[in-house]
């Protein structure tokens, strides 16, 4: 290989490690702040409002329909810059192997060596796929609680509450399922 295509790719593999060590980490932290922040203030106007009394079928609309919605968007964008950065992962480790091939000597290995201690989905994931689901459904669940007890509201039938619930889970469920089999496509 001449020096000028060695030099390409060493300064590919410069950008794109310090891009998927550096820059990607970033900005799905500042989605998880962000997220988190949004969520919290929604949630705690929502329950102010409750707790004074004002506004009970905005409330309900905001458990049952904007909570759950913020939650499941900024998941799919944290999973997207998941994704994100698996991907790049997967470009760095294939230019780690080029490279080693070419140099003959094992010199680049930090991919292959984070792939080989990481074979699955790790408890940071897990984490917050847990906080986004857990809060998203117990929202609904709380929409549903006060739409049904509330007596200023039209209150549902436990038939109807076991649809919503059963809708509730079963699209977590498939949403949690959707995400590991994203995560694990790139391990």
């Amino acid at each position: 290989m001449n020096n000028k295509r060695l030099e390409a790719i060493l300064k590919q593999y410069e950008i794109i490690f310090s891009y998927s060590t550096k820059a990607i980490p970033n900005s799905k932290n500042s989605i998880l702040t962000f997220g988190l922040s949004a969520i919290g203030t929604i949630l705690l106007s929502t329950i102010y409002m409750l707790n004074v009394g004002k506004h009970i079928e905005l409330c309900i609309i905001s458990f049952i329909f904007i909570i759950p919605l913020a939650c499941f968007s900024l998941l799919f964008i944290w999973a997207g810059e998941i994704h994100r950065m698996l991907r790049a992962g997967n470009y760095v480790k294939n230019l780690e192997a080029i490279l080693n091939n070419e140099l003959n000597e094992y010199l680049f290995n930090w991919e292959n060596y984070i792939r080989e201690k990481e074979h699955k989905i790790v408890y940071p994931e897990i984490f917050v796929i847990s906080i986004f689901i857990g809060t998203a459904i117990t929202s609904i669940i709380s929409g549903i609680w006060i739409l049904n007890n509330d007596p200023n509201t039209l209150a549902l039938s436990n038939k109807q509450v076991f649809f919503f619930a059963g809708i509730i889970f079963s699209s977590a469920i498939g949403l949690i399922f959707h995400l590991l089999n994203k995560f694990n496509k790139y391990r």
